[in-house]
Parts: structure tokens; C-alpha cells; sequence
């Protein structure tokens, strides 16, 4: 405790931080991850302080780690907390995902939340997912998160939906991204076999394989 509080070592406060994960039982040590999650001037503390969070329980930690997702000003925590509240699920928490899943800047916070919903809100997740299959991103995390989260699902109508987009040429990111849950999805269907067949002869190698 006294080392995350006051040490001017950034290593050194991440190393608390984590190690306060044995005391997840103790009030003291959930108030100080808390304080460290919203205060550290070092996002790389505010992070594992956050990672830390997800290892223990109560509504002040939920909350906690929603002020978090909502208002860090550094993506990794951000992102961190999304993870984390897979954890910690409530009422807030499926709101909260899906205003990230909206508005926040980074593809990977989005993403994150959207494997976060398919855990804590399976039952209404679905249009979410199938939405952000067509949302671009960066290396086409945010697809490849939509995927795992109807995977998460065993959402097998989204199996003629993703042979579509198959079908359509999309880009080498893209189908990499596709087609292991597409794969998932329909084990030991004739058609999915045969349209993952079809990409033996892709131009790209990382399809190929």
C-alpha cells in the first residue's frame, strides 16, 4: 500500500498494484487500487491498478472501472477496464459497453467491448455484434472482436452472413478475420467447407494458412 501510494518509481507502483491482487478480501487494498486506477500520473499504474480491480468485487469496484471506461484519457486503460468488467457485471455495465462501442475513439476499446457484451449480455448482444461486423478498423480487430463474440454466441445464423461477406471479396484482413468463425459456426457443414476451400488459392499466404 505504502509503495503505490508513494513510490516515484513507475515500475515499482505497477508492481503493488498487482501485487494487492493476494488481498481481494481487504477493503484497504481495493480503496488504494481504486484511488491508483483514477490518480496515477502513469497510465501503465492506472492500468494494471484497473487489472488488478477485475480480481475483486462490490459495486464500488464496478463502478469504479465504469468511471474508468467512460473518462481515461489513455486508450490501454480504457480498453483495460472493458476486460475487466466482464468480471464485475451489472445493470450499468451493458450501457456503458455499447456508449463505448459508440463513441470511443479507439478501435481496440471497441472491440474489447464488444467481447465484453457478448459475456455479460448475451441475450441482447446479437444486434450489436452483427452491427459492428461492417464497422473498418485497424487490422479488423473490430470484426475479428463481432466474430468472437457470435462465436461466444453459437450464434449460427450469422453463418450465411459471414459467407456473404466471404463471398464478396473482401480484403486479406478481413477474411482472416472471418474464416475461423465462420469455421465455428457450422462445423461440418458441406457449404462452409467448400467456401473455405474456395481460399486455398488466395494470393496472400496469411489466408492461405
Amino acid at each position: 500500500l505504502a509503495i503505490l501510494a508513494e513510490s516515484e518509481h513507475v515500475m515499482a507502483r505497477a508492481a503493488a498494484a498487482q501485487a494487492l491482487t493476494e488481498y481481494r478480501t481487504d477493503a484497504d487494498a481495493r480503496a488504494a487500487l481504486i484511488q491508483a486506477a483514477a490518480d496515477d500520473a502513469f497510465w501503465g499504474v492506472r492500468q494494471t491498478a484497473v487489472e488488478s480491480l477485475a480480481k475483486f468485487s462490490g459495486d464500488e469496484t464496478r463502478a469504479a472501472l465504469l468511471a474508468r471506461l467512460a473518462d481515461d484519457e489513455k486508450s490501454d486503460v480504457r480498453r483495460a477496464a472493458a476486460k475487466a468488467l466482464t468480471e464485475l457485471p451489472g445493470d450499468e455495465v451493458p450501457p456503458a459497453l455499447r456508449r463505448a462501442i459508440a463513441d470511443d475513439r479507439s478501435y481496440y476499446v471497441v472491440a474489447e467491448s464488444l467481447k465484453t457484451l457478448a459475456k455479460v449480455d448475451a441475450d441482447a448482444a446479437r444486434d450489436d455484434l452483427l452491427a459492428a461486423l461492417e464497422q473498418p478498423s485497424h487490422f479488423e480487430i473490430i470484426l475479428s472482436a463481432a466474430c468472437e463474440g457470435l462465436v461466444e454466441l453459437d450464434a449460427a445464423d450469422a453463418r450465411e452472413r459471414l459467407l456473404k461477406m466471404l463471398a464478396d471479396e473482401p480484403s486479406a484482413h478481413r477474411r482472416r478475420a472471418m474464416l475461423g468463425p465462420v469455421a465455428k459456426l457450422a462445423e461440418g457443414d458441406a457449404q462452409v467447407t467448400e467456401a473455405i476451400a474456395g481460399q486455398l488459392d488466395d494470393a496472400r499466404a496469411s489466408v492461405r494458412r
